[in-house]
C-alpha cells in the first residue's frame, strides 16, 4: 500500500510538473502572440498612413488632369435625321472633321464649329459617356460636377441625357457610376447623398422632384 501511493504521489508530481510546463509554454505563446499583434498592428498604422498619403496624391493629380481637360468643357452631338424629316425630303447637312469640329452646310455656305469632343449620329450612348465617367470620382473627392443639355425642342436632349431603360443615358450612367464608387468606397468612408433635378425652360427653373410642374424657383 504505501508502495502505491509512492507511485501515486509521483505521478502526481509529474502530471503537476507537465501541466506547469504547458502552463508556461502557453504563456509563452500568449506573449508572442502579443507581440505578434502589435507588431501588426504597428504595421497595419504605418501601412495606413502610407494608403492616405498616396490617396491624397492620387486624389490631387487625378483632378488636375481633369483640370488640364478644362473646367467647362462642350460637347456637340446631332441626332439622326427622324422619318418624318426624311419623308418631307429633308438631308443631312453636317459633316464631322477629325478635330472635333463640325461643319454645317447651310444655303449661306458652310460654317464649322469646334468642340471639345463631337458625336456623330451613330455615336453610343457608351461613347457619350466616357468623358463623363471620370467626373464621378471627382465628385466623391469634393468637386462640384454640372453636366446638363442644351437645344432646341426635339434635337435630342432627353434621349442623350435620360435615354431609355435598355439604353440609358449620361444622367443614369452618371448615378450608376456614383453608386457604384460610393459601394467600392464604402468601407473605408461614410457618405451622404442627395439629389434634385431641375428644368430650365422658356428661361424658367423648375424642380421636377416637386408635385405640380408648374413649381417654378427664382
Amino acid at each position: 500500500e504505501m508502495l502505491l501511493n509512492k507511485q501515486k504521489s509521483q505521478e502526481e508530481e509529474q502530471n503537476n510538473a507537465k501541466s506547469l510546463e504547458e502552463v508556461e509554454q502557453l504563456r509563452e505563446e500568449r506573449d508572442e502572440l502579443k507581440m505578434t499583434a502589435r507588431l501588426m498592428e504597428s504595421q497595419l498604422e504605418e501601412a495606413m498612413k502610407k494608403y492616405r498619403k498616396e490617396a491624397k496624391e492620387r486624389k490631387k493629380l487625378y483632378n488636375e488632369i481633369q483640370e488640364l481637360k478644362g473646367n467647362i468643357r462642350v460637347y456637340c452631338r446631332c441626332r439622326p435625321i427622324s422619318k418624318a424629316e426624311l419623308d418631307r425630303g429633308a438631308n443631312d447637312v453636317t459633316s464631322f472633321g477629325e478635330l472635333d469640329d463640325v461643319t454645317i452646310y447651310a444655303e449661306q455656305g458652310a460654317k464649322t464649329f469646334e468642340f471639345d469632343s463631337t458625336f456623330d449620329p451613330e455615336t453610343s450612348q457608351e461613347t457619350v459617356f466616357v468623358d463623363t465617367q471620370p467626373l464621378m470620382q471627382s465628385v466623391l473627392d469634393g468637386f462640384n460636377v454640372c453636366i446638363f443639355a442644351y437645344g432646341q425642342t426635339g434635337s435630342g436632349k432627353t434621349f442623350t441625357m435620360q435615354g431609355i431603360p435598355e439604353n440609358p443615358g449620361v444622367n443614369i450612367r452618371a448615378l450608376q457610376e456614383l453608386f457604384r464608387l460610393v459601394a467600392e468606397k464604402g468601407d473605408e468612408y461614410i457618405f451622404e447623398m442627395s439629389i434634385s433635378i431641375l428644368e430650365i425652360y422658356c428661361e424658367q427653373i423648375r424642380d421636377l422632384l416637386v408635385k405640380g410642374s408648374d413649381t417654378k424657383l427664382s
